[in-house]
């Protein structure tokens, strides 16, 4: 009998725990959480790259904005 290694599995699943949580409805969504999400300051959700609707609708401009609404609230 062969004894699969599932090893790696193990590693890929707590990277990407909170994602696996999601329901298929929230990971939809999930382009739209991210940004809000960078935009408050909090953490990220991380997206294995195999999820191409995350990738092809998340605006990585808001890295930018929240950069500069930072800046603009320590010169206040």
């Amino acid at each position: 009998m062969i004894i699969p290694n599932n090893d790696f599995l193990a590693e890929n699943k707590s990277e990407y725990e909170e994602y696996n949580k999601l329901t298929p409805y929230k990971k939809k969504c999930l382009s739209a959480t991210n940004y809000w999400r960078v935009m408050n300051g909090m953490k990220e959700i991380k997206v294995p790259a195999e999820d191409v609707n995350y990738y092809k609708y998340f605006n990585k401009s808001c890295y930018e904005k929240y950069n500069k609404k930072m800046k603009y609230a320590k010169s206040i």
